[in-house]
């Protein structure tokens, strides 16, 4: 009788081993690409977040202008590139409320801008929203 040779792997063994780094593979590709997903969201919400900063720090939404406020908004949705390098565009909108009662005697206003975009590769809508309060501190 010739004496076995248990030295080596099995076919079987192999075929395991090659199903377990081809499954580790594709799960790590996954959360790459996942990961690469989720920086580019958080890039265009950034980017949205400073347009609609930049759009409330312009003059008209200044204290002085309080009694015009209303005379400066729009309802209609403002078409607003939030990133030119992959063609998103977004709608801007600014709503202002009406005079709110007034804290410690002073009135106020909020002023409520948010632009809603469609991510790629996702099914839904992406929105980001900032509310300011604007006081009329100049009322007697």
């Amino acid at each position: 009788m010739l004496p076995v040779n248990n030295k080596g792997f099995t076919l079987v063994e192999i075929l395991v081993a090659g199903v377990v780094i081809a499954l580790s593979l594709f799960a790590t590709v996954a959360m790459v690409r996942k990961g690469q997903e989720m920086i580019a969201l958080d890039k265009h919400r950034r980017m949205a977040r400073g347009i609609i900063e930049r759009t409330l720090e312009n003059s008209q939404y200044l204290p002085e202008n309080y009694n015009n406020l209303v005379t400066i908004t729009s309802p209609t949705p403002k078409d607003t590139v939030i990133d030119q390098k992959v063609n998103i565009h977004g709608n801007l909108t600014v709503a202002i409320s009406a005079e709110q009662p007034a804290i410690n005697g002073v009135p106020y206003r909020v002023i409520t801008a948010a632009i809603n975009w469609a991510e790629l590769g996702s099914a839904g809508n992406e929105t980001v929203s900032i509310n300011k309060w604007l006081a009329d501190v100049q009322r007697e």
